[in-house]
């Protein structure tokens, strides 16, 4: 799995259901979040 993903499922698991969506809109800015953030996929 990676960063992203695990992220994502963070995320997901510690958000209302109804976020899902917003995360999906917001992926990029979690991509941009784990460049800048140093963190590389694995």
């Amino acid at each position: 799995m990676s960063v992203l993903q695990e992220y994502c499922v963070y995320l997901l698991k510690n958000s209302p259901s109804q976020e899902y969506t917003a995360i999906r809109i917001h992926k990029k800015w979690a991509e941009n979040w784990i460049n800048v953030s140093g963190v590389q996929l694995q």
